[in-house]
């Protein structure tokens, strides 16, 4: 697209494609976060009225869903700050960012709705048999790492450079 230190405008389609993975990322990545944390916060609350002294174990699912949203705004700050520009942002770039960007949010969203629903049936069973919660554990990490996996994919995409055409 451009000669070594040329500027070449960023086309409204580069641009366009770069911010909708952006909004990808955070929109279901937050979507998921949310989830995550509502249906495992509700188990958090039943587990506070009956068994409060289980109440801080029974956190980490609302926690590691919490985390979920983060992976998003990291992709969302990487396209926003460094790669979307007003020159040298090539079509290639754009589409690499939106496929980035839905990579992210969309294990953002598979994550969070894991985390929701192990969270919650994990943290009730965890209320009636106190061995349930090791295992509950390394589901969640398991599930947490699918949110990792599209950030690091997402991290890869919005990084390349694309093609030089000159």
């Amino acid at each position: 697209m451009s000669v070594e230190g040329s500027v070449v405008p960023t086309s409204d389609f580069a641009a366009f494609m770069g911010m909708i993975g952006m909004v990808a990322a955070m929109g279901f990545s937050s979507i998921g976060s949310a989830y995550g944390m509502a249906k495992s916060g509700v188990a958090v609350t039943s587990i506070g009225i009956m068994h409060p002294d289980k109440l801080m174990k029974s956190l980490i699912p609302v926690i590691m869903a919490g985390m979920i949203g983060i992976y998003g705004l990291l992709i969302g700050i990487i396209l926003v700050t460094t790669k979307v520009t007003a020159n040298n942002y090539s079509n290639f770039q754009g589409i690499a960012g939106f496929a980035g960007g839905l990579a992210c949010g969309l294990s953002g969203l598979a994550a969070g709705i894991a985390i929701g629903i192990v969270g919650d049936a994990g943290v009730r069973a965890h209320a009636v048999q106190i061995k349930v919660f090791t295992p509950m554990i390394v589901i969640l990490v398991f599930a947490e790492a699918l949110g990792i996996f599209g950030l690091i994919i997402g991290i890869i995409a919005v990084s390349v450079q694309g093609p030089n055409v000159a």
